[in-house]
C-alpha cells in the first residue's frame, strides 16, 4: 500500500511551546494524530499498529515494534510547556495513559486534554 499524505495541524500555542520529544515520540505522536478522521468527534484514545507506523514512515517490522514499544514509556515522562502570557505558563503532559500490546504490535495512547485542546484535524 502506497504511503498516504496525512495533515497535522497544530495550533499556534503548540508550536511556540517549549518542549523535547526525540524523534520516534514525535513520529509516534504525529502518526497517531494524523490517523484521525475529522468527520468524526475526537476519539478518547488513539491506537497505532506496527503496519501503520511502517506505512506512515517506512522501515522494517522490528524498528517499528521497538520504537512503539519505547514510545509507549517515555511519552508518558515528557511535559510541554506552554507560555500563556510573560508571567504565565502551563505545564501539561502529552499523554495521560499508554497501553503497548507487544504480540499484536500496537501502542494505544490516551493524549492528555490539555494537548487535544491544542490540535486541530
Amino acid at each position: 500500500m502506497a504511503k498516504k499524505d496525512l495533515t497535522v495541524t497544530k495550533s499556534n500555542a503548540l508550536i511556540e511551546a517549549r518542549y523535547k520529544l526525540n524523534v520516534v515520540e514525535q513520529k509516534v505522536i504525529l502518526g497517531c494524530i494524523a490517523l484521525l478522521d475529522p468527520r468524526k468527534a475526537m476519539p478518547e484514545s488513539i491506537t497505532i499498529t506496527a503496519d501503520k507506523y511502517i506505512q506512515i514512515y517506512g522501515g522494517d517490522m522490528a524498528n517499528a515494534y521497538r520504537h512503539l514499544n519505547a514510545a509507549a514509556d517515555s511519552l508518558l515522562e515528557r511535559q510541554v510547556i506552554i507560555q500563556v502570557d510573560k508571567n504565565v505558563s502551563h505545564k501539561a503532559v502529552w499523554v495521560s495513559e499508554s497501553h503497548y500490546d507487544k504480540h499484536g504490535g500496537k501502542l494505544k495512547l490516551w493524549l492528555s486534554p490539555t494537548i487535544l485542546s491544542l490540535i486541530h484535524i
